[in-house]
């Protein structure tokens, strides 16, 4: 297990946001895993074979993988709701020093839909016993 900085910038509706958090990074049975905290929430992006699985606390996940459709699946107390999504683009770049993730999805709700342009980059910061 490594120590990591993981950044995510967002791009989505007109607006730039930016999320920096410490966490581990592990590989393991052909996957890279990322571990951090947002908000109090355990947060893991797992890439594997050209996608990216996000997961939330169990309250929130999501399977990236481009051209392909998936569902956003909100847990919230007992209710359970999914919103599908369509994956344009998830291209993952693997090094020694981390990892680089271009994501480009858009949320099909009911009413419309709201596209989403994210840069995740995890960079190794140490090695941990």
């Amino acid at each position: 297990m490594k120590l990591c900085d993981t950044e995510i910038v967002t791009f989505t509706e007109g607006r730039r946001s930016v999320f920096r958090a410490r966490g581990t990074f592990l590989e393991e049975s052909g996957a890279c895993v990322v571990r951090y905290t947002e908000d109090g929430d355990a947060v893991t992006l797992t890439v594997r074979d050209g996608s990216l699985k996000m997961e939330r606390s169990g309250r929130l996940s999501a399977l990236f993988r481009t051209g392909e459709r998936s569902e956003l699946t909100v847990l919230a107390q007992e209710m359970r709701g999914c919103v599908p999504l369509v994956t344009e683009l998830c291209r993952i770049r693997t090094g020694k020093n981390g990892l680089s993730i271009h994501l480009r999805y858009r949320l099909q709700y009911s009413a419309g839909e709201q596209k989403f342009s994210l840069k995740i980059a995890v960079g190794i910061i140490s090695e941990e016993g």
